[in-house]
């Protein structure tokens, strides 16, 4: 989850990042105005071993639609 420019709090847990390990992690948002700064080097380095893609901001008014499909063509990566 990103908000206002950056991950939250929950990645930061004890053992949280070992939970990534071998995952690819793309972080994404919608958002009125607010991007996703630096989301995507700060993942990477508590999440070790982890993938981590260039994420995107999606306006807020993003349809369903555009985001499945966003979210679709991640999913077949990972296949």
């Amino acid at each position: 989850m990103i908000y206002f420019n950056t991950e939250r709090g929950i990645f930061y847990g004890k053992s949280v990042g070992g939970l990534f390990f071998g995952k690819t992690i793309v972080p994404f948002a919608t958002s009125g105005s607010s991007g996703i700064g630096d989301s995507g080097k700060n993942l990477a380095a508590i999440a070790k071993g982890a993938r981590v893609e260039e994420g995107a901001r999606f306006k807020a008014n993003i349809s369903e639609d555009k985001l499945r499909e966003w979210a679709g063509a991640w999913m077949q990566v990972a296949d």
